[in-house]
């Protein structure tokens, strides 16, 4: 469950180019106990943390 909320968080803050792909690896991540896998797996490096300067 944690690495579920921990997944989610991580969509959240990042930017994956457009909302389409942000909303999708949203709900990917939101797949109670299986969805922080495929995101971890292909998600995960696909966005970026915007810079907060």
């Amino acid at each position: 469950f944690l690495l579920t909320i921990w997944a989610i968080v991580d969509a959240a803050q990042k930017d994956f180019g457009t909302v389409g792909k942000k909303a999708f690896w949203w709900l990917i991540a939101s797949i109670p106990f299986v969805g922080f896998i495929p995101y971890f797996l292909f998600g995960f490096r696909k966005g970026k943390k915007p810079n907060i300067d």
